[in-house]
This record gives structure tokens, sequence and C-alpha cells, in this order.
């Protein structure tokens, strides 16, 4: 017998039943088209706003769906080994069900309900219609739960695409970091060290490159400030300097010209710079020594040296030199000193080629930074001659005058003396001849 009760409520199921929210698009999960829900979360703001202008509706619900019919071939995946029919991650519909299509599809929905409930239908016929009702009815929740699914696994795929963007991003930030933070290091490392010394901390060694000129001097100053034992400490902490054999080596390939020597002038400009201001005050010494004369080739200025340099001696046909005159500075306040030039003579010279070597000397040592208070000499003849030119020296009728006015201190004087040895010698002779002699002044 015919249940009007079950008819209507699978009637109820079928209007209840889940359809396309497309305009005058009846289709629907019973006529077996599939239906997509449409994309919501923070990640599919842009592809809903797309779907919402597609469907023109107001009255969109979170279970509003759209039907397969509005997709075309390009928005689903292809070639998927599985078979499936599925949209890509950011499909969106694009065609549009023509209204006669729509209309015929209207026709037939209600032709199937009307025959749904029909009093002609036998009892067989309604409990199979029945079953494939119930089967349709399952098969419209499969897909809803499996529509829900795929939203939330499109919503995981999309914040893992948004994390895996955001590790990249910071990837990047701290590789530009690192390299930022390596250039600075460099940077800084290149404050103290040169080129060479850089290599050297990288390789442990220097062979197969040379020390450069500026780490050589820098060396050559550490090694005049600091001494032999300094520096060889400096070294034992690894920090990148040539050893002591090869800043000799060096300093041996230094050209010493007769006359001034302006290199080792630069290199006691090295020296100086660690002195404080009473120790820059020098006195400058210089002397005779007899040589052998002969000639003989210097390979560090590729010439011959052997003959007479100043300026009276070159007049006499290259004469060959007997004697050397040194010219050396000495600290007063502390022990060091330091050769500056030399001159070779022979038996005699003129006092006016002395004294403009000797303030040549003195200006030069101004200009680096040391100043020059006395000078000093034997008392041989030559010197004697140098002493009348300046107006140095003590008579039995004269008064004893010392010093002259500094060239380059204002206000200063230029002392000059001779060396103790030659004083005492003088004054041991002169006792053993019984010489008399007389102190000017009071003795007290």
């Amino acid at each position: 017998m015919f249940n009007i009760s079950r008819s209507l409520q699978i009637l109820q199921i079928y209007i209840k039943m889940p359809g396309c929210c497309i305009t005058q698009c009846k289709n629907s999960s019973k006529k077996g088209y599939k239906l997509y829900l449409i994309p919501n979360g923070e990640n599919n703001t842009e592809r809903r706003e797309q779907w919402v202008r597609f469907i023109n509706r107001s009255d969109l619900t979170s279970n509003s769906r759209i039907c397969e019919a509005h997709f075309s071939e390009k928005q689903y995946e292809q070639k998927r080994q599985d078979k499936r029919k599925k949209l890509k991650n950011m499909a969106y519909p694009d065609i549009l069900v023509t209204p006669n299509k729509r209309k015929r599809e209207e026709e037939d929905e209600s032709q199937l309900i009307e025959k749904s409930i029909s009093h002609d239908y036998k009892k067989a016929m309604y409990e199979e219609r029945n079953d494939s009702e119930s089967q349709n009815y399952s098969d419209i929740v499969e897909d809803s739960a499996f529509a829900e699914n795929l939203s939330k696994n499109d919503e995981k795929l999309n914040i893992i695409k948004q994390l895996r963007n955001e590790l990249k991003l910071t990837k990047e930030k701290l590789r530009r970091c690192k390299k930022k933070l390596q250039e600075e290091k460099r940077g800084n490392i290149n404050t103290f060290f040169n080129t060479d010394q850089m290599e050297f901390l990288k390789r442990r060694q220097i062979r197969g490159s040379s020390w450069s000129e500026d780490t050589l001097l820098r060396a050559l100053k550490l090694y005049m400030a600091c001494g032999t034992t300094g520096y060889n400490e400096i070294r034992k902490q690894h920090l990148p300097y040539p050893s002591i054999r090869t800043l000799q080596y060096h300093i041996q390939a230094i050209k010493l010209n007769a006359g001034i020597c302006e290199e080792v002038f630069k290199l006691l400009e090295l020296k100086i710079q660690t002195f404080t201001q009473h120790e820059r005050h020098a006195v400058l010494i210089f002397d005779e020594m007899a040589i052998k004369s002969s000639l003989q080739f210097d390979t560090s200025l590729a010439t011959v040296v052997g003959y007479t340099t100043l300026n009276s001696n070159k007049e006499k046909n290259y004469e060959l030199a007997n004697y050397a005159l040194v010219y050396m500075i000495a600290g007063i306040s502390t022990r060091w000193k330091q050769i500056v030039g030399y001159d070779l003579t022979c038996n005699s010279f003129r006092a006016e080629e002395i004294y403009d070597r000797i303030f040549n000397i003195i200006k030069r040592c101004h200009e680096i930074g040391l100043y020059i208070v006395t000078v000093i000499t034997d008392m041989g003849p030559n010197n004697q001659s140098l002493w009348k030119k300046l107006n140095i020296g003590a008579g039995k009728f004269t008064k004893i005058n010392n010093y002259i006015n500094h060239p380059y201190l204002p206000q200063k004087k230029l002392y000059f003396m001779p060396d103790s040895i030659h004083v005492f010698k003088n004054l041991a002779i002169a006792f053993t001849k019984h010489y008399k002699f007389i102190l000017q002044g009071e003795v007290g």
C-alpha cells in the first residue's frame, strides 16, 4: 500500500538537497553533478571575491556551492593518476549554463518528482526508488564531506605555501646579514692589516709571495720601538709580521750614498714616533777614522766606491780616500744612536764643506722631529778650523764661547764641545808637561 507520509519525506529530501547557487541553475548532486563550496579563509580572499562576482548574488551562505557545469576543462588538474576530477588550487567558474538548458532540466526535475509520488507506482517500484534515493542522499553527504575536507586541505596547503615563502624570505635575509657581517669584519680587519697580512692569516705562511713595503715599514716601526725581545713576543702571538731576519735582509738593501743618507732618516722617523718630547733631544757627533785606500764595487749602488766625496777632493782627479768621516746622532736622556751619513776624505778638508754638511743634518733632524742641541767633535786640526769659522773657542786672552744661536729653534742655543776622551787625553798630556791651567771666575 502506498505510504503518503513516506513520499512527502522523500519530497522534502529532494527539496532540501544542496544544489548550484548560480541563478536559474538547478543542477544538484542528485542529478550526478559535483558541487564545490565557495572558497573561504584569509588566503583565499581574492579567489572568493572572484567566485562571488561570478555568482552575482547577495544571499550566499557558508554552504553555498557551484556545480561542475560552470567550470571549463582548464580549471581541472590534468593527467591525474587516480583519474579523479579535481579543481586546481586557483580555479574559478568561467561557464554560464544557458536558460533553455536550465528550463529543460527544471522540467525533467518536476517530472521526476511527480513520478516519485505517483499513485500508479507499485510497492516494489517504490522500494527500489527509495533505495536509490537513499543512495543518492548518501552520495550527497559524502560529496559534501569531501568538499569540506578538500577546502580544509586547500587552506592547509595555502598556509604551508605561505610559510615556505616566509622561510625563503627569512633565509634570504639571513644570507644578506651574513654577507654584511663578513664585509664589516673584513673592513675592520683591513683597518689594522694589509692585504699580504690578511693572506698570511688565511694560509699561516707567506711562501710564494712577498711582504709589501707598507707592511715592512710597519714591522720596522714595531721593531725599533719594541726591540728584538718585544718584536719576537709580538710574532709569538701569531700576528702577521715578517721575521727579524726578513727585516734585516731588507735593511741591508738600503742604498747608503756618501753624504746624508735619506733612507736612514726615513727609518729614524719611524723610530722616534714612539719617543716622548724630552727623548727627542739629541746630540750630533762626527769623527774621523783611518781606512785602507782601495776601490770596491758596491752592488746596492751599482758603482765603484773608494774615491773622496767632498768637493775639495773631487778636484784632485779622483784621489783615493784614506779617511772616513762619520756623522752620528745619539740620544741624551735615553740610550740610542744612529749613523745618518758619511764622507770619504783625504788628509784634510775645507771647513766650509763640513759646515754645510752639519747644518743640513741638523735641518733634516728638525724636519722629522729631532732637536739637535749639541755638536760634539774631536780636537783635530780640521775640526778646530770649523770652530774658528763659528767663533767657538777659548784662549788665554779671550772669553770662552761654546755656542751659537740655534738655526732652527728660536731663542735656543746650539752648543759645541769636544768629546770627553780627547779632553782627558789633552789634560793628561798637559799635566805631564807641567802646563799651568788658569780658571776664570770664582771656584767654590
